[in-house]
């Protein structure tokens, strides 16, 4: 089924609403989430990275996907900069989710970066993050995870 996330015109009689399935979360379309142009030409529309019971569900949508094949690389890091833990898919047009188990880590602040990198030769794509309309070189934050011992 799908779920109404918000009305994104309302002019009386005219209203326009974003319908999601309901899998998705909504604050996926209403959170004003990170928008990214590649150097390659490929357009990740929106990301959003949400902590939950031990998980990160993390929801991406891409929009002109170039003819070669890439991968992205969905990366924890600690505060020393430690990668410590690592997901990566194949990149498809279109909605894909991931789900990174991330249970029993240490007590402690850590940052998700996601990085676009090409599967022939494992070269990283750069590009554009909006709105801020600031260049990065290799990958960009999606979120932080703060892990609080029980």
């Amino acid at each position: 089924g799908f779920q109404d996330c918000q009305a994104f015109v309302d002019r009386g009689r005219l209203q326009l609403h974003f319908l999601l399935w309901d899998s998705v979360p909504c604050e996926f379309v209403t959170d004003g989430n990170p928008r990214v142009i590649y150097d390659n030409g490929a357009i990740l529309s929106n990301v959003y990275a949400k902590p939950d019971n031990g998980k990160l569900d993390v929801y991406v949508w891409w929009n002109d996907v170039p003819f070669e094949e890439y991968g992205v690389s969905l990366q924890i890091f600690d505060a020393e900069g430690n990668r410590l833990v690592q997901d990566d898919f194949v990149v498809i047009e279109g909605l894909h989710h991931s789900e990174i188990d991330w249970d029993g880590m240490p007590t402690g602040d850590y940052d998700v970066q996601m990085i676009l990198y090409n599967l022939g030769d494992i070269s990283s794509i750069g590009g554009q993050l909006y709105p801020d309309v600031v260049h990065f070189d290799r990958s960009f934050s999606v979120g932080t995870i703060a892990v609080h011992s029980e």
